[in-house]
């Protein structure tokens, strides 16, 4: 059962050194966000197991089981930040115009997707959409109705695409 335990602590430790070659070598920091938050978890979850494992196999009575809850709290806790916190540190560099490294295109650019920020959306019911015309000068209302002229779907695999 050593083995096994040495096994994982292995595992845990190369994720570990993987997320930071991940840092060193990836170019920006949306690929530098991913290596070091796929290679925390899974150092993470390898190191925790081992440490179940030698606290199940070597500890007795109330020890045992207080190191295991602590250490499937502490992984239940690093499974739900790691994901959230990367989240919200690539939508700011983002928000902030800060591109991928070698991205041509810009799936999420509202210019680029016929979205128009300043259009008042009063109410929205069912497949009916309808807008506040008062508040919108007439050139941006033909422009909303430009734009949705302009898109269609592909009935087959459900993408919106422009003219």
């Amino acid at each position: 059962m050593d083995i096994l335990i040495c096994v994982f602590l292995l595992l845990g430790i190369f994720f570990g050194l993987m997320s930071v070659l991940g840092l060193y070598r990836f170019p920006d920091v949306y690929t530098r966000l991913h290596a070091s938050t796929k290679g925390t978890t899974f150092g993470a979850f390898f190191v925790i197991l081992a440490v179940v494992i030698r606290a199940a196999m070597y500890y007795h009575g109330g020890e045992s089981v207080t190191v295991i809850i602590h250490s499937l709290v502490a992984f239940v806790f690093i499974i739900f930040t790691n994901p959230v916190g990367s989240h919200a540190i690539a939508r700011g560099t983002y928000l902030n115009g800060i591109k991928p490294y070698g991205c041509d295109i810009d799936d999420l650019d509202p210019k680029k997707a016929n979205i128009i920020p300043d259009a008042d959306v009063t109410e929205h019911t069912g497949d009916k959409s309808t807008t506040d015309e008062s508040t919108l000068d007439k050139s941006t209302a033909s422009e909303v109705d430009a734009n949705s002229a302009k898109v269609n779907t592909d009935s087959a695999s459900g993408v919106v695409k422009g003219d």
